[in-house]
C-alpha cells in the first residue's frame, strides 16, 4: 500500500482479522491521510474494528471521517473518541446506523472539544436522553456547523433540548430531524431555529407527527428565500396549512425538491400544485400516498408541463385510474422526466397505450 494516501473508501467490506490487521499496520505508517469513508463493513471479528479504529490514533490530519453502518462496539467507540480528540481539524462526521444509544456519550464529548465541525450525522442511532445535553453541548462549541442529521434518532421530547441549543447557531444550512416528535412546544422552538438561520437550505421533517404544529414551521419558512430541499412526508397535513405551505414555495424559488408523501392531501393539493407551476429549478416532486381526485390532475399536468427541469414525480397509490390519462399525456413533452411513479392506481391499460418515451413506473 501507498504510505502518502490522503484518502482511503471502503464500501461493502467483509473485513476479517487479518484484513483489519493489514489495515491498521498501513494506517501507522500513513501520515498524509485527511478523508476515510468507510459504508456497509461487515465484520467478522470485532477485534478488527478496534485495530482500525485504534490505527486512526496515529492520524491527526483527518477533516472527514465516514463510519456508516460499521457496527461500532463500546470498545470501538472509545477509540473512536480518541481519534477526534487528536483531530481538531476534523470537519465532518459521518456514524449512520450504528446503533449507538447511550455510547455515543463518549463520542459527543471528545467532539467538545473540536471546533471546525460542519457537517455531523448521527442518523438512526436510537440516540437515548442521556445525551441530549452533550449533544448541545457540541452544537454550541461549534458555531460553524452547517449540517446535522437526527433522523430517526427516538429522541422524543428531548429534542427539545438540541434544538434550544441550535438557536444559537446562524449558519445551519441543512437539518434533518425526521422521525422525531415534533409536535406541540418542540415545533416553536424548531420555529426559532428556522427563523435565526436565514440561509437554510434543507429541511426534512417526514414522520414527525407535525398536525397543527406545521404552521408555526410554516410561518417561519416564510423568511427563508434560499431553501432547495423540503421534506414534510407522513405529517397528516391538514387543509389549514396548504396555504402558508403555497406561500413558502413562492418565496424559494430556488426550490429544487419537495416531499409530501403520506399526508391525506386530497383536492387541498390544488393550493401546492399552482405554486408549484414554473419553479425553475424543481427536479422532484413526490405525492405519493394523498389520495388525490380527479380535481387535481389538470393542475399537476400543468406543474409537469411547466416544469422544464422535473425529473422525478411520485404519484405511487392514488387511485387516479382514468384521470391518470391526462398527467401522462403531460408527461410526453418532458425530455427531462426520468421517473415517473404511478403504481397502484388501478390505471387501464387503455389510458397506458402510445406513451413510449416516458419513463414510467407502473409496476
Amino acid at each position: 500500500m501507498n504510505d502518502s494516501l490522503s484518502t482511503i473508501l471502503l464500501r461493502n467490506c467483509h473485513i476479517t482479522a487479518e484484513v483489519g490487521k493489514a489495515l491498521s499496520q498501513h494506517l501507522v505508517k500513513n501520515k498524509a491521510l485527511n478523508f476515510v469513508s468507510v459504508k456497509k463493513w461487515k465484520i467478522s471479528d470485532f477485534q478488527a474494528s478496534i485495530c482500525f479504529i485504534n490505527a486512526l490514533k496515529m492520524c491527526n490530519t483527518l477533516v472527514f471521517l465516514q463510519l456508516n453502518n460499521t457496527q461500532l462496539s463500546d470498545g470501538a467507540t472509545n477509540n473512536l473518541a480518541d481519534v477526534i480528540k487528536g483531530n481538531p481539524c476534523l470537519e465532518q462526521l459521518h456514524l449512520y446506523n450504528n446503533n449507538l444509544k447511550s455510547s455515543a456519550a463518549v463520542i459527543l464529548q471528545a467532539l467538545k472539544g473540536i471546533s471546525n465541525l460542519k457537517k455531523l450525522d448521527l442518523g438512526s442511532n436510537d440516540l437515548s436522553s442521556k445525551v441530549v445535553d452533550d449533544l448541545a453541548g457540541v452544537i454550541k462549541s461549534n458555531a460553524c456547523l452547517e449540517e446535522l442529521h437526527l433522523f430517526n434518532t427516538n429522541l422524543q421530547s428531548s429534542v427539545v433540548v438540541i434544538l434550544q441549543a441550535l438557536k444559537e447557531n446562524l449558519n445551519l444550512k441543512k437539518l434533518n430531524v425526521g422521525g422525531n416528535d415534533i409536535s406541540g412546544k418542540v415545533a416553536d422552538d424548531l420555529a426559532d431555529v428556522i427563523k435565526n438561520n436565514i440561509y437554510l437550505e434543507e429541511l426534512h421533517l417526514f414522520d414527525s407527527n407535525l398536525g397543527s404544529s406545521t404552521i408555526v414551521i410554516l410561518k417561519a419558512l416564510k423568511c427563508i428565500s434560499n431553501l432547495t430541499k423540503l421534506d414534510l412526508g407522513g405529517n397528516n397535513l391538514s387543509s389549514e396549512v396548504v396555504v402558508d405551505l403555497a406561500d413558502v414555495i413562492r418565496f424559494n424559488v430556488s426550490l429544487e425538491e419537495l416531499h409530501l408523501f403520506n399526508n391525506n392531501l386530497q383536492t387541498s393539493a390544488v393550493v401546492i400544485l399552482q405554486a408549484l407551476k414554473g419553479l425553475p429549478n424543481l427536479r422532484r416532486l413526490d405525492l405519493a400516498n394523498n389520495n388525490l381526485s380527479e380535481k387535481v390532475v389538470d393542475d399537476l399536468a400543468d406543474v409537469i408541463r411547466f416544469n422544464a427541469s422535473l425529473e422525478e414525480l411520485h404519484l405511487f397509490n392514488n387511485n387516479l385510474q382514468t384521470s391518470a390519462v391526462v398527467i401522462l399525456r403531460a408527461a410526453k413533452g418532458v425530455l427531462n422526466l426520468r421517473k415517473l411513479d404511478v403504481r397502484s392506481n388501478n390505471i387501464p391499460n387503455k389510458v397506458m397505450d402510445d406513451l413510449a418515451g416516458v419513463a414510467i413506473n407502473d409496476v
